[in-house]
């Protein structure tokens, strides 16, 4: 098996003569990637050859923690929680000679935990410092009160 790996090795040198040095060396870091690969196949399987037909698949998926399962991380779009409030992408940056380029405005959000008595927990909210303002004000039953905001699913 070593020596077909070598001839081939070497095949494939002779046809990448005419290519620069960075290819051949991304080429022949494929070509070792590749050979590993086989070699570990080959040494997990059940019988000497990892091409016969008779060979058993294997797998090299790592096990699921369930911990990470339960717990997945999404992207969320950037608005308060609280108020509802959105980035302005109508907003036009004006220079000196009143050239308008296109800019973002966006919302002034912060993450906070938040004691909600009636609950009797803490509430994790992305929430604008209008809306953080509103929660001293009135606090924060009122405040999800007023904008229609259920709790519970925090």
């Amino acid at each position: 098996r070593g020596g077909r790996c070598l001839r081939l090795a070497l095949h494939a040198r002779e046809q990448f003569r005419g290519f620069t040095r960075s290819t051949m060396v991304r080429a022949m870091a494929v070509f070792t990637a590749l050979f590993a690969l086989v070699a570990s196949a080959s040494a997990f399987s059940s019988s000497g050859s990892s091409f016969t037909a008779h060979s058993t698949p294997v797998s090299f998926a790592a096990p699921r923690s369930t911990r990470t399962a339960a717990r997945e991380v999404s992207m969320r779009a950037r608005f308060c929680d609280l108020t509802g409030k959105r980035p302005n992408r109508q907003a036009m940056a004006v220079t000196f000679s009143h050239k308008r380029n296109k800019k973002v405005q966006a919302v002034n959000l912060q993450k906070k935990k938040l004691w909600w008595p009636e609950g009797d927990r803490y509430v994790t909210l992305r929430i604008s410092t209008k809306g953080l303002r509103t929660v001293e004000k009135y606090g924060i039953d009122k405040a999800a009160k007023k904008y229609g905001l259920d709790l519970a699913s925090f």
